[in-house]
């Protein structure tokens, strides 16, 4: 402040009371929030308040609510922390049976494959034939060779087990133990990871409860409901529903098997795992599906 300033505000203190009570207030408030003003820009301004305001940022920035911190109210890492016992989240169905037929039904489709290359070389040899006779088989042929070499793709890389273990490292709570098999009639491997380190490409509930649906959609009986119709009116409506109901479950069969939609994909290490959703699920897959996030 200059003294021209400071002496004009010396005199207007002392002739303060001479002045209008107006002039007073608006004068000296003004100066009043002018001085704090200008102080607590140079307090905050100050490097020592930077250094006690950048703590407190970093604590907030820490209490936010992360992946894992949200995990610890889950019920099913509750009962491990509790019993100190492993929680089982799946569980594959037995599946030697199932791979048996898997393996026949890809052998005989491949089978046929051959046998229609085969069948195209006899094509050719023969004269007054179309030429894209031979073609036809050919193509015919690697089709159904493609669709049985996927077919054997169905049995391999999947999960029999997903547990949630108590942690043998101090700085976790809980671990996933994973059973896997990498090929059929072969040992599982047993695989121990952190719960942010498996990942998942899809929910599992939503798919679990359409193949439920599925399910009961074929054990439900076309005659219900139908007990009080009238005689041809019972049949006709019987017959509609039986067509209808092979129809639909020939179209979900081909669309389960066609595209796997019964298996969603888990990702661990760098290794990828298939999770059937027609097996037990924990909350029919819910449980999975708070544990393991989805990429």
């Amino acid at each position: 402040m200059s003294s021209i300033s400071r002496g004009l505000y010396s005199f207007l203190c002392q002739q303060s009371l001479r002045l209008p009570s107006s002039i007073r207030v608006s004068l000296f408030s003004s100066r009043t929030r002018c001085v704090n003003g200008c102080a607590a820009s140079k307090l905050t301004s100050s490097p020592l308040l930077r250094h006690y305001v950048k703590p407190s940022r970093i604590l907030q920035s820490m209490a936010r609510p992360t992946y894992l911190s949200r995990l610890e109210a889950d019920p099913a890492i509750r009962t491990v922390l509790l019993t100190k016992k492993p929680v089982l989240l799946y569980e594959g169905a037995p599946s030697f049976k199932y791979t048996i037929k898997v393996y026949l039904l890809a052998g005989a489709t491949m089978a046929a494959g051959l046998y229609s290359l085969k069948f195209s070389k006899f094509v050719s040899e023969r004269k007054g034939l179309v030429g894209f006779e031979h073609y036809t088989y050919v193509f015919v042929g690697i089709c159904l060779l493609a669709i049985g070499t996927y077919i054997c793709s169905f049995p391999v890389s999947r999960c029999t087990s997903i547990e949630l273990i108590p942690s043998t490292i101090p700085h976790a709570a809980v671990q996933f133990r994973i059973r896997a098999r990498t090929a059929p009639f072969l040992a599982d491997k047993v695989i121990v990871a952190n719960v942010g380190e498996v990942t998942i490409s899809q929910k599992t509930s939503p798919v679990a409860a359409e193949l439920i649906a599925a399910d009961r959609y074929r054990a439900q009986r076309i005659t219900e409901g139908l007990e009080s119709e009238f005689f041809l009116n019972r049949w006709f409506e019987i017959a509609t529903r039986f067509v209808e109901k092979r129809w639909t479950s020939f179209f979900l069969n081909f669309k389960f098997a066609v595209t796997k939609f019964r298996y969603v994909p888990i990702e661990v290490h760098g290794d990828k795992w298939k999770v059937d959703c027609s097996a037990y699920l924990r909350e029919d897959g819910q449980a999975l599906d708070r544990l393991i996030r989805v990429e």
